[in-house]
Order: C-alpha cells, then sequence, then structure tokens
C-alpha cells in the first residue's frame, strides 16, 4: 500500500494492475493520510479507471473542467432524461444500431441512474472557457457489474471576458459499455430543442440550489481537481453561485456610489 502511494508522488498514472487499483481502493478508505498523496492516489486511481471504463468515470466532464455543483436525478426528472436522449437521437446521423438500441432504453426506463453536473472550462489558447451543464444518464452494464452504460449531453455557453453568453455548442457521448467505440458528436448548430433544455436545466438549479435532497457528493470529492468551487465571479451566469452574486454586487457599487453622489449635489443646490 506505502508503494502505491510512494509511486504516485512520482507520476499519475501509477496505477497499472488490478492489484495496486485494489490497494489503492483500500488507501483512500480509509482517509488516515494527507490530502496532498490522497489527492495524487486518486488522480492515479482516476486514470486508471476513465481508461477502463470502470463505473461513472469518463474523461469528457473531467479535463480542464471545475465542477462546482452536482445534482442527482430521480424519477421525477424524466422531462431532462426525454430531452437530452431526444437531442441525440435527432442530433447525430448515422447512430450505430447498438448506441440507438442503448438511447431508447434510457428513455423507455423509469429511473435511469443519471446526474447533472453544473461546471466551468477552462480558458484556452483555443478556447474562451465556457460555462457548461452535463447531463450524465447510464445504467449497470449486463454482465459487466464494474462497468457502466453511459451517455452524456454537455451544453456549453461560452464565456467573453468576465461574461457569460447564450447556448453555443452542444455535445453527445454515446458509450454503452459493450462496444468497443463510443459515439462522440459535436455542433455549434444548437437547435430550439438544445435551447429549451438549456433553459429548463436553468430553471431547475435556480429551483433546486438550495434542496440539499437534490444535490450529490460523496467522500471522495475531497480529493479529486475537478470537484471544486467556482474561481471568479461571472456576470449572467446560468448556473449563478454566491461567487457570482457578490460579484454583481461590488460591480453595481460604482454605479450606485455615482448615483448616490448626484443625488447629493442636486440637494445641496
Amino acid at each position: 500500500m506505502d508503494n502505491t502511494i510512494a509511486a504516485t508522488n512520482r507520476t499519475s498514472s501509477a496505477i497499472t494492475t488490478e492489484d495496486q487499483y485494489k490497494l489503492a481502493l483500500s488507501a483512500l478508505s480509509k482517509r488516515n493520510r494527507p490530502a496532498r498523496p490522497l489527492r495524487l492516489l486518486m488522480r492515479a486511481l482516476e486514470a486508471y479507471r476513465q481508461k477502463r471504463r470502470i463505473g461513472w468515470s469518463r474523461p469528457q466532464n473531467k479535463e480542464g473542467i471545475t465542477t462546482f455543483s452536482s445534482f442527482k436525478l430521480d424519477a421525477t426528472d424524466s422531462a431532462l432524461v426525454t430531452g437530452a436522449v431526444d437531442i441525440a437521437l435527432e442530433t447525430v446521423e448515422d447512430l450505430p444500431e447498438a448506441h440507438r438500441v442503448f438511447l431508447q432504453s434510457l428513455r423507455s426506463m423509469s429511473a435511469p441512474m443519471g446526474f447533472l453536473f453544473f461546471q466551468d472550462k477552462n480558458k484556452t489558447d483555443q478556447s474562451p472557457g465556457y460555462e457548461s451543464v452535463t447531463i450524465s444518464l447510464g445504467r449497470v452494464a449486463e454482465g459487466a457489474p464494474r462497468f457502466r452504460d453511459r451517455f452524456d449531453l454537455i451544453l456549453d455557453c461560452p464565456i467573453e471576458g468576465d461574461t457569460v453568453s447564450e447556448l453555443g455548442r452542444a455535445h453527445v457521448y454515446v458509450d454503452p459499455y459493450g462496444v468497443n467505440a463510443p459515439i462522440k458528436h459535436t455542433t455549434s448548430e444548437v437547435g430550439k430543442e438544445s435551447k429549451v433544455l438549456h433553459q429548463l436545466l436553468v430553471d431547475y438549479y435556480r429551483e433546486h440550489e438550495s434542496n440539499s435532497k437534490k444535490h450529490w457528493g460523496h467522500w471522495t470529492q475531497d480529493y479529486i481537481d475537478y470537484f471544486a468551487p467556482r474561481t471568479r465571479g461571472l456576470r449572467n451566469a446560468h448556473f449563478p453561485t454566491n461567487l457570482d452574486r457578490a460579484y454583481a454586487l461590488v460591480q453595481s457599487a460604482p454605479r450606485l456610489n455615482g448615483a448616490m453622489e448626484a443625488d447629493s449635489t442636486r440637494h445641496v443646490a
């Protein structure tokens, strides 16, 4: 176990065998070591899981991303499930039969496994950064309980400077575990259905933001880099946090002070 932790201090991809993976899980579950080595260990474990499509681990909503809020879907959220699946079925041309059958099965399930991830995508030389929401749906893979059949719809709104714009692109990932080639599709031609769904998600977030029963969390998030609070205030955020609200107050303060000074001058005159 100590050797596994020591290895992660040298590289974040040190877990290469099933035995190392089991040792890492055991070490993490005890949570009796300092945060830094446990973060390194979690990074190595996540890399192992993503490469093998174990559980819910996939790279599309982990790399270059900060997830600042997560919700667990339930049977009352069928409109979000149906909307996301229908967009994928209508958007992706020449969808292979296995992927189409998987999507249709999610649509007909009374309560598929489902999450909402509210995220910021980091700014890069090629990207302005995005405020994003991921609808992530899935089920336990048949005959392979360690794995999941998974579908993601990711809706991105560009961030220009400090201001969030309207919906700008959508990504579809259809990944039934029994199929070797997941389907990945991106479009900047977002249709009416995507805009309607995005607005439903905006309303959903604001309705349930303070409802702890809707939020999803796990102790492992304390050691996962991509689960963290939003780091800068944004204007016109579709999924605002307290940081954005505080930022809006600071930004409005000069205008308020100016208005008060002008009013005071009028009274003196």
